[in-house]
């Protein structure tokens, strides 16, 4: 089995490297994953806007105040 990557210490250029080989993987096997093609250009839309602007994505700590907030 592959070894899990710890994305807690990848840069935010890693990461976006790391989710685009796994649209890249997803889309040469969603035929045999059968994965919605909306859903995988949703994926790709998103991917590309966050290559473009990287400073517009939120950092996990960010997401996890907000999921907070919104509990509250």
């Amino acid at each position: 089995m592959a070894e899990l990557l710890d994305l807690e210490t990848l840069s935010t250029g890693d990461k976006v490297l790391v989710a685009a080989q796994l649209l890249r993987r997803a889309t040469e096997e969603s035929e045999e994953m059968d994965i919605d093609a909306g859903v995988l250009s949703a994926i790709e839309e998103r991917l590309e806007h966050l290559e473009e602007n990287p400073s517009s994505g939120l950092s996990w700590e960010e997401v996890k105040k907000s999921l907070r907030r919104d509990e509250n």
